[in-house]
């Protein structure tokens, strides 16, 4: 099956899902300038390949296939899905307006269109967050795959070989924390992982219709749970809730893309890196987005070996 769906301009898509080329995961594929991802309708995953149109040199309309035919209730929620997951309703217009006498200017300049990606689910977001504290982001991919070979669902498809859905919360409990230690994972990540899924599935943790509440009631929500932590929820509301003005200071990413920005002599420290961050609110979000877009993409004169 073969759709249309606009994009909000400006949109820069072989930019936007570069974020998904760079990390080694089972669960979506980008070849070709095309994305290739599982969506789950109802009780059943899909597979889809988006590939933008362009016209008068933008990107301004995404080709639609899927592994087989959709509703219109299915279309329906594969166009939220995709809104949600590549910042479709955010005004970045007006982000570049009211940013536009900051140093994050040469940015939206060099990367004009470029928009965050988030994870579909914050089931998802949050049990990918857990695998990777105080990992390096390659092992913590590698965990991530093994969890999403272990529960996760292999989906035939005419796109691409391989590709796995990312486990749901029932598919997690059939697994014990023995199971998950098997695949590298320590005790308390998965004794942490099961019991969010336990608790997800009693609704006890009920994330989704929690989407909308302010970033104090998140971190009142989730901070209690055990095996959850500041930066954990920092995550969650950066990569899956896509709130505008997460600013993770103590990010070494952040730290140095910043210093190469603004030109510093050192890399700042957690302290001056929030204080430096002030002056890109109320977009903090989108500053580091283009900042760690511009580690891979240095601007130049703006390069450092800090």
């Amino acid at each position: 099956m073969i759709f249309l769906v606009d994009l909000p301009q400006p949109f820069d898509w072989d930019a936007t899902i570069e974020r998904f080329a760079v990390r080694e995961d089972i669960t979506v594929h980008v070849q070709d300038h095309t994305l290739i991802r599982t969506f789950w309708t109802g009780n059943k995953p899909i597979v889809y390949r988006a590939s933008a149109v362009k016209s008068r040199c933008m990107d301004s309309v995404l080709k639609i296939e899927t592994n087989r035919n959709l509703s219109y209730q299915e279309q329906t929620e594969l166009k939220a899905h995709l809104a949600l997951t590549l910042s479709f309703t955010d005004d970045v217009e007006a982000m570049y307006e009211t940013l536009q006498h900051t140093p994050a200017a040469i940015l939206f300049e060099r990367f004009r269109g470029l928009r965050p990606v988030h994870d579909p689910t914050l089931f998802e977001s949050l049990i990918r967050t857990i695998i990777g504290q105080q990992l390096n982001t390659k092992f913590a991919a590698t965990l991530v795959n093994r969890l999403v070979r272990l529960a996760g669902d292999h989906v035939e498809n005419p796109f691409v070989e391989e590709i796995f859905t990312f486990p749901v919360a029932e598919s997690l409990l059939r697994f014990s924390v023995d199971d998950l230690r098997q695949i590298q994972l320590n005790n308390r990540k998965a004794e942490t992982i099961l019991s969010i899924a336990q608790s997800v599935v009693e609704e006890q943790l009920p994330l989704e219709k929690w989407r909308g509440i302010s970033r104090e009631e998140w971190f009142e929500r989730l901070l209690p749970v055990k095996g959850v932590g500041f930066w954990t929820v920092e995550c969650l509301l950066l990569f899956g809730v896509g709130m505008l003005d997460e600013w993770p200071s103590a990010d070494v990413g952040l730290q140095k893309g910043l210093a190469n920005l603004l030109i510093l002599p050192d890399r700042p420290n957690p302290d001056e890196t929030k204080r430096l961050g002030e002056m890109f609110a109320p977009f903090r979000s989108y500053v580091t987005y283009y900042v760690w877009h511009s580690l891979r993409h240095p601007l130049p004169g703006h390069t450092s070996n800090r």
